[in-house]
């Protein structure tokens, strides 16, 4: 072989070195990747835990006995009932306020014997009940 062809074979192993990727900033990449996707998965899936929690341990859907939920709403969370009805299914329904705070709570009976949190908010207000007499309406206090 002659010296020419011997010194492109050389320059061409190293041209061929210097592109080869380095494994260590290879595995840095493939690690800042994986650790992104993680945090914004941990972000989302935090945030929507947190949003369905009324406080610790209440949560929306959660279901106990009437006297241990009532027990809650009036001493955890300082609410009074503002609304009792039966819905479509003959359960009854029960909506609570904090008169302070304005936060408030949908319960629904369960089965005779529980109550469901079934909703609950940050604000709210109690409406004046009226009643319409031949077109003048007058507001009557709660």
């Amino acid at each position: 072989m002659d010296q020419e062809q011997e010194g492109d074979r050389d320059s061409l192993y190293k041209t061929a070195r210097q592109m080869r990727a380095d494994p260590i900033k290879g595995t840095f990449v493939v690690f800042i990747v994986v650790a992104f996707f993680v945090f914004f998965w941990l972000l989302a899936f935090c945030t929507e835990v947190r949003g369905e929690s009324k406080a610790p341990g209440m949560n929306n859907g959660q279901c106990m006995p009437i006297p241990t939920m009532i027990t809650i709403i009036k001493e955890q969370f300082k609410e009074v009932v503002v609304f009792k009805g039966t819905n479509n299914r003959e359960q009854m329904i029960l909506i609570t306020q904090n008169p302070l705070t304005k936060t408030w709570t949908a319960l629904n009976s369960y089965d005779g014997g529980f109550f469901c949190m079934v909703a609950f908010g940050g604000e709210g207000s109690v409406l004046p009940q009226v009643d319409y007499y031949g077109g003048n309406s007058k507001s009557k206090s709660n």
